[in-house]
């Protein structure tokens, strides 16, 4: 292959060949770009991983996909994704975007200028699994321990366990000291991903051709790293587990050695596979630069549509982003400029945002016109489609007023601004939503109800702070459907603004019940036999999900909203709720460590369990005296139990780490041997209240040496009774808090709300 620039291969040739480095290369002289249509990086962790086995194994990497571009067009830069006008002579990267950030994530020079960071490291001691030629290692900074064991090919990465990850803190971060980004712990010697033996980084054997030659002193540096960290932690509860890695790789140089020689040589043949391995660049004609036919996208979306069928599923929210970015290419600066806001990007992803802007845009130009037929066409749609998006966007229009509308200024944007600012939680309004509760919290399409009442009005949303967080709050628990309720709420707000200037909670309410679109809301007192099991004189005692249902069918609209609020995430261990129920806290505790929507798992905090998983599950260690002995009809009752939101707290992830799989004894600090009392701050700060409840958790505690895994019957009693008085509790708290008793008698008072 000759030294020709990139631009001239593809210029000069139908199609040209590449190796993986000369792409890269291309790549960082900037000769490569991406245009304003193409979307971020969507690959998962093993989705990388896979790209990178058919590379080190050699297979076939499929072509890519490229077209002329002419000089000052707006693109994106590949790495940084700044956006800048093209040079002349640049190619546009139409297909192949994922496969190029893969290969770019661990090349050495420029994994560190990526806006989103993976990291691979290749274990030459453990085996491979499956299909692999190497075990190969991820980690992200969401994950920056690393995930469990990968199987075969295309089997997506999970997370490590809660306890795996509290012992990762314990070795590699004691102090919680670099806790909003540990990227910078990768580079050092002695670590290494959590399940790993003996794992390199695959940056490293890139960088370093040779790097293998001498495996023993690769091995001796490992070792001598880890006895640096053990001589730092030997007199913390982590040394154990460095002690445990080291005497992992003392036994390879024992008994393993001919086995890493082996596959250190297999993996420098892999490296040189690699390199030299090539693909094809197809190009396409120019005609992609022609306008819309018709009633159709530009050839260049429709093309963007087509490739992404055979990758990356291509979402509505993506291509209305794309297709918004090629026509304005300043959307893209004015969308990321209102995420530096916190309280915007913990509200919304980049396409949810755009996704509510255009929907509210729809509105405004509905509102304008008077032709039915146009009128038709701006209709209110909470998940508009590409197909009727494309119609709207032909016209150029749409996108500059859009780009006028998300602007700095724009009535999108004060409203947006205004509303959040609204239902943000204050000293002087503790109903509100600490940041945290955002992304969890405020769905969005019932907040698209609200930015539609106060973007085409004068009205003060303070004026109404209680009723809008109420509304969220009520429609989260208790609409099954948000997108067709919320269509219905702004297909009624235009007749109640001509009668109301408050936010209407009230009569929207009301129609959503009236249109079956919503739950009845019970009142506290109304579901105490559904939320408390009646004393039973033998048999088994654990009442699960049974409570709710008769003859198959919800007992009625309480026991259905009773039972969201018993577990709203289908029986898993977060529940969003509690970010709002513990806020004093969660605002004194994380208001300051920013909050990012689509990130669940980057939080500074944990769900915890108050009694732990381990002590209920459906494995403990034994095969009898299980918790689920005691269950009365069916074997998922204990787990119905164990992951209610009365057995769950939010609670900062350092601290979670502290407590591993202790007693609720200790961890909500109820007392001890040496006599001290209960600590109140804990109790209050996980919102345990009353005698009743601390009873019921100190008698669920257990005791004795196996605490951990005996239950007996007057135990598993104590335990239902905890997660039943806790989650009344919190229910009758919400209620009370939210003043939904002052909405008995107005919404639909032929039943309760």
């Amino acid at each position: 292959m000759q030294d020709s620039s990139p631009t001239e291969k593809f210029m000069n040739k139908a199609i040209s060949t590449f190796t993986v480095e000369k792409w890269v290369q291309a790549v960082v002289c900037g000769q490569v770009v991406l245009p304003m249509i193409q979307r971020g990086s969507v690959w998962r962790p093993h989705q990388i991983l896979d790209l990178w086995d058919t590379l080190l194994q050699g297979m076939p990497l499929g072509a890519m996909m490229m077209m002329p571009i002419k000089a000052g067009t707006p693109v994106f830069k590949v790495i940084t994704r700044n956006i800048k006008p093209a040079d002349a002579g640049a190619i546009a990267l139409l297909d192949g975007q994922q496969r190029t950030l893969a290969m770019l994530s661990v090349w050495p020079g420029i994994e560190n200028q990526l806006q989103r960071r993976v990291a691979i490291w290749v274990d030459l001691a453990d085996e491979p699994p499956g299909e692999y030629l190497f075990r190969l290692w991820a980690a992200t900074r969401a994950q920056p321990f690393g995930y469990e064991r990968i199987g075969v090919g295309g089997q997506a990465l999970s997370k490590l366990s809660a306890a795996d990850r509290r012992a990762a803190n314990a070795v590699y971060n004691p102090d919680g000291q670099g806790s909003d980004d540990m990227v910078p712990l990768w580079d050092t010697d002695a670590f290494m991903p959590w399940r790993a033996t003996f794992p390199i980084r695959l940056s490293r054997l890139i960088q370093d051709p040779h790097y293998l030659d001498d495996i023993d002193t690769r091995l001796r540096e490992k070792e001598q790293a880890l006895e640096r960290l053990l001589e730092a932690r030997q007199d913390q509860e982590c040394a154990p587990e460095i002690v445990k890695r080291l005497a992992k790789l003392k036994q390879l140089c024992t008994n393993g050695m001919e086995k890493l020689k082996s596959r250190a040589q297999q993996m420098q043949d892999a490296l040189a596979r690699m390199r030299s391995l090539s693909f094809p660049l197809i190009p396409v004609g120019g005609y992609l630069d022609a306008a819309a036919n018709g009633d159709y996208d530009p050839p260049i979306a429709v093309l963007f549509k087509r490739v992404a069928v055979g990758g990356q599923s291509l979402s509505n929210e993506d291509y209305i982003f794309s297709v918004l970015k090629h026509y304005e290419p300043e959307v893209h600066t004015l969308v990321e400029g209102l995420l530096d806001q916190k309280s915007i990007a913990a509200t919304y992803t980049a396409n949810d945002l755009v996704m509510t802007a255009v929907r509210v845009h729809l509105q405004q130009l509905q509102a304008k016109t008077q032709d039915g037929k146009t009128q038709q066409n701006f209709r209110d749609e909470a998940r508009i489609q590409k197909a009727r998006f494309s119609r709207l966007a032909q016209d150029k229009d749409f996108s500059s007023a859009f780009k006028s509308l998300i602007g700095s200024g724009g009535r999108f944007q004060e409203t947006l601004e205004r509303l959040l600012s609204v239902i943000a939680y204050a000293p002087e309004f503790t109903q509100g939503l600490p940041q945290h509760a955002l992304p969890w919290l405020v769905d969005r399409f019932l907040f698209d109800v609200l930015l539609a009442w106060f973007t085409n009005s004068e009205n003060d949303p303070a004026s109404s702070k209680l009723s809008l967080v109420r509304f969220l709050l009520w429609g989260f628990l208790s609409i099954p459907d948000k997108a067709k309720a919320s269509e219905l709420c702004i297909s009624e707000l235009e007749r109640l603004r001509q009668v109301h200037t408050s936010f209407p909670e009230r009569q929207l309410m009301s129609a959503l019940i009236d249109k079956r679109l919503a739950f009845t809301f019970p009142a506290p007192e109304s579901i105490r036999p559904i939320a408390f099991t009646p004393p039973s004189a033998e048999g088994a005692v654990l009442r699960g999900q049974s409570r709710f249902y008769q003859n198959g069918e919800p007992i009625s609209d309480g026991a259905e909203v009773y039972r969201r609020w018993w577990n709203i995430r289908g029986n898993r261990h977060e529940h969003p709720f509690l970010l709002w129920l513990q806020r004093d806290f969660i605002y004194q505790e994380f208001e300051s460590q920013p909050a990012l929507a689509g990130t669940e798992e980057e939080t500074p905090y944990d769900f915890d369990h108050i009694l732990p998983q381990s002590h209920w599950a459906w494995w403990t260690g034994c095969t009898s005296n299980r918790l689920i002995d005691f269950a009365k009809q069916s074997s998922s009752d204990h787990g119905f139990l164990g992951n209610a939101i009365g057995n769950l707290r939010v609670w900062p992830a350092r601290l979670n780490r502290e407590d591993g799989d202790a007693s609720p004894v200790a961890k909500l600090g109820l007392g001890d041997t040496q006599g001290r009392g209960p600590d109140a701050s804990r109790m209050l700060q996980s919102r345990i209240e009353g005698d009743a409840q601390l009873m019921a958790w100190i008698k669920a505690s257990g005791e004795g040496q196996f605490v951990d895994r005996a239950w007996d019957r007057e135990r598993a009693i104590a335990f239902q009774e905890a997660i039943e008085l806790r989650t009344f509790t919190l229910y009758d708290s919400f209620y009370r808090d939210l003043h939904f008793a002052d909405l008995q008698a107005d919404v639909n008072p032929s039943r309760s709300l």
